[in-house]
C-alpha cells in the first residue's frame, strides 16, 4: 500500500506524517460535523462536496467515519487551514473555516480515490495551509477571445481543483454596457446576466469574482469611434515609447469629463458583482503628457497628473462601496513616493519575465505598510503554445517575493495579445504550476500539474496528451535566441515577407530540426486524443508551431518560393481548424480579427 506521504495529492500538502493503515468502511461514508453555527447546512454542504468528488457520503449522529470540526480562523490564511487525521480510532477533519473544510474534504476524497477499493486506507496526518492567502487568476477577455458560458464553468471547475480563490476577467470593451452598443456590438461580450450567473457560480465554489474594467489606458476600442474621441488624450494618434507611430488613440485625457464617463460605466458594471474589490486597471497610459495634458505634464510632471486622475477613479470606486485595485507600473517606473498613492487602494505589481524585479518593487511597497499583490504571468500569449521556461522562473520569483514581503495576494495573469491564438489548454500547464507553488512552494508542482492536465482529455490517451501539452509549452525554450513577451516561432508564424529574414536568421538550423521532430510527436499525441472542453485547440496550436518551423526551414534553405504553394495550402487548412477549435470554447465575436492575422500571412506566402 502506498503511504499517505507518497500519494499523488495536488496541490501538495504543507506537512504529511504517515501512520498505520486503516480498514476501509463499507458503503457511503458517514460523517458528523461539530462546531458550526449551522450544523445541518454545513453537513449537507460537506456531503455535496464529497459527492462532487464522486465519494458517496451521508450524515450520521454517532459512529461517524469522519468527525468534522470547524473552527473560526482569524486570518485569511487561517480560514483555509485544515488538519486531516486518518486513524483506526476515527478519522477527523479540523478546519479553520469554510475554505479549509472544502480543501480538507477534497484531500480526503483524493486519498480515497488513490487507495485500492478493496484494501485499507493509508493512515497518518496531513496539516495543510496555503503559502499565499489570495491565489487569483486574471484572464484577458478583451483581445478577441471571450469564453462561452460552458467554458467559463469549466474554467471555474479547473480553478477549484487548483485551489485558486479569486478570478478576474480583464475587460476593456467586452461587457455589454447599455447605451454603448457600438463599442461592443461585434465582440460577443459578457452581459449583466452572464456576470450575475458567474458570480453565483464562483461564490458556490469558494472563488471571489472581482470586477475588472480598465479605466485609463487601453481604451482604444472606445476611442476609435467619433462619439468618444473627445475623451482621448491624443485623438489622432501618438508616438509610442518604443518610437512607433500609432494612428489611433488608446488613453483617456485625465480630467473631470473622463472621470464622469468612467464612473458611469462603474454604475452599470459593479451591481453584477458581490466582491468588495474592483480592479480599475490604469496600466500603460502611453500618450499621457503628449496631447491635451502636455502643458500640465510640463508644469507638474507626468506622475502627478497620473496620480491625480487615478485618485479620482479610486474615489469613484470607493463611493460605490468597493476597494479599488490598480496596476502599479506607472507609479513604479516614475519613482513615485508611496505616500502619494491613493489611500486604501491596492497596488498590483505586474511583471512577466524571469528576472522581473519583484524583490525591489515589493520591498518598496512593503516598507510603506500597504497591502499589495504580485502579478506574474502564465507566459502563453504571443507564443501559441506557451513558454514554460519563462513561466516557471517568473512564477517562482513572484511566489518567493510574495512570501518574503508579505503580499496580500498573488494574481496569475493570462493575456491575449495579438489575437489570443493560444487555446485555453496552452495556458493551463503554467496556471497549474503557479497554483501549486502558491499553495506549497517547497515542492515541485510538475507531477501534480501533469495529473491535473490529464483531465483535459478523455480515455486512454489522456496521459500521453497531458505530457504532450507540457512538451508543447517547452518548445519555445529550445532556442538560444530568446525574446521578451513572446516566442521566436510566434514571430516567424506572423511575420510578413519583409520581416521574415530578421526573425528567422537568428534561429539555429539544428534547433529548428529538433523542434520539428518534437512537434511531430506532440501533434500526433494531441490529434489522437479526445479533448474535453478545455482541451480543444491544443492540436491546432502544435500544428501552427510546426508550420512556423517549416516556414523558417524553407527560408533557411533557400526554398521559400518553391515551398510557398504547399505552405499556403497548409496554412489555409490550419485557419479553418483554428476557427473550428475556437468555436468549441469561445464566442464568435473576435474570431474574425484573430483569424485575420493568419489570413494576412496567407496572402503574403
Amino acid at each position: 500500500m502506498t503511504p499517505l506521504s507518497q500519494l499523488p495529492l495536488f496541490p501538495a500538502p504543507a506537512e504529511c506524517t504517515d501512520g498505520p493503515s486503516v480498514p476501509r468502511s463499507e458503503g457511503p461514508l458517514t460523517l458528523r460535523l461539530r462546531g458550526a453555527e449551522n450544523g445541518a447546512g454545513q453537513t449537507e454542504a460537506a456531503v455535496t462536496r464529497l459527492a462532487r468528488r464522486c465519494i458517496p457520503a451521508r450524515p450520521a449522529e454517532d459512529g461517524a467515519f469522519l468527525d468534522i470540526r470547524i473552527e473560526e480562523g482569524n486570518t485569511p490564511v487561517a480560514a483555509q487551514t485544515y488538519t486531516l487525521r486518518i486513524a483506526d480510532g476515527g478519522t477527523t477533519l479540523t478546519a479553520g473555516g469554510e475554505a479549509g473544510l472544502r480543501y480538507g474534504l477534497d484531500t480526503l476524497a483524493a486519498v480515497l480515490a488513490a487507495a485500492p477499493e478493496d484494501g485499507p486506507l493509508p493512515g497518518g496526518t496531513i496539516e495543510d495551509a496555503p503559502a499565499v492567502a489570495v491565489r487569483g487568476w486574471m484572464l484577458d477577455i478583451s483581445r478577441c477571445r471571450v469564453p462561452t458560458r460552458e467554458t467559463l464553468a469549466a474554467l471555474v471547475d479547473a480553478m477549484e481543483d487548483l485551489r485558486l480563490n479569486q478570478l478576474q476577467l480583464y475587460t476593456e470593451h467586452t461587457f455589454a454596457y447599455r447605451g454603448h452598443e457600438r463599442v461592443w456590438g461585434d465582440a460577443s461580450p459578457l452581459t449583466v446576466e452572464n456576470c450575475a450567473w458567474l458570480d453565483a457560480l464562483c461564490a458556490e465554489r469558494g472563488i471571489e469574482l472581482v470586477p475588472n474594467q480598465n479605466s485609463f489606458g487601453h481604451f482604444e476600442r472606445w476611442l476609435r469611434y467619433p462619439e468618444y474621441k473627445h475623451l482621448a488624450e491624443c485623438p489622432d494618434g501618438f508616438i509610442h515609447p518604443a518610437g512607433l507611430r500609432f494612428p489611433y488613440a488608446t488613453t483617456l485625457c485625465p480630467g473631470p469629463e473622463a472621470r464622469r464617463f468612467v464612473a458611469s460605466l462603474y454604475d452599470k458594471l459593479l451591481p453584477c458583482f458581490r466582491s468588495p474589490l474592483f480592479n480599475i486597471g490604469g496600466d500603460e497610459p502611453w500618450e499621457l503628457g503628449q496631447g491635451r495634458s502636455r502643458a500640465r505634464a510640463e508644469a507638474d510632471g507626468k506622475l502627478a497628473i497620473y496620480l491625480d486622475f487615478l485618485r479620482g477613479l479610486t474615489e469613484e470606486a470607493a463611493e460605490r462601496g468597493r476597494t479599488p485595485m490598480f496596476w502599479a507600473d506607472v507609479f513604479l517606473e516614475e519613482g513615485g513616493a508611496t505616500h502619494a498613492l491613493p489611500p486604501g487602494a491596492v497596488p498590483l505589481i505586474w511583471g512577466y519575465e524571469a528576472d522581473h524585479p519583484f524583490d525591489e518593487q515589493a520591498g518598496k511597497l512593503a516598507r510603506s505598510g500597504r497591502g499589495f499583490y504580485l502579478c506574474p504571468g502564465t507566459a502563453c500569449w504571443n507564443s501559441v503554445g506557451g513558454r514554460m521556461h519563462t513561466a516557471r522562473a517568473n512564477l517562482a520569483n513572484a511566489v518567493a517575493n510574495a512570501r518574503k514581503h508579505g503580499a496580500a495576494g498573488l494574481l496569475l495573469t493570462t493575456w491575449g495579445d495579438g489575437g489570443h491564438h493560444q487555446p485555453y489548454a496552452a495556458t493551463l500547464p503554467a496556471l497549474a504550476h503557479g497554483a501549486g507553488l502558491a499553495w506549497n512552494p517547497e515542492t515541485d508542482p510538475a507531477d501534480g500539474g501533469g495529473r491535473f492536465l490529464q483531465r483535459l482529455f478523455r480515455g486512454d490517451e489522456a496521459v500521453r496528451a497531458a505530457h504532450a501539452l507540457v512538451a508543447l509549452g517547452e518548445i519555445a525554450g529550445g532556442f538560444r535566441h530568446q525574446l521578451s513577451n513572446g516566442s521566436p516561432l510566434d514571430k516567424v508564424l506572423f511575420a510578413n515577407a519583409g520581416d521574415l529574414p530578421r526573425h528567422v536568421d537568428p534561429l539555429d538550423p539544428g534547433e529548428l530540426e529538433n523542434a520539428a521532430a518534437k512537434l511531430r510527436d506532440i501533434e500526433t499525441a494531441l490529434t489522437g486524443a479526445t479533448p474535453r472542453r478545455l482541451g480543444h485547440g491544443a492540436d491546432v496550436a502544435a500544428a501552427l508551431l510546426a508550420f512556423a518551423v517549416d516556414r523558417a526551414r524553407a527560408w533557411k534553405t533557400g526554398r521559400a518560393n518553391l515551398e510557398a504553394p504547399a505552405l499556403s495550402a497548409r496554412l489555409n487548412r490550419l485557419i479553418g481548424r483554428h476557427e473550428e477549435a475556437w468555436l468549441q470554447t469561445s464566442r464568435i465575436g473576435g474570431l474574425h480579427e484573430s483569424s485575420a492575422r493568419l489570413r494576412k500571412v496567407l496572402a503574403a506566402l
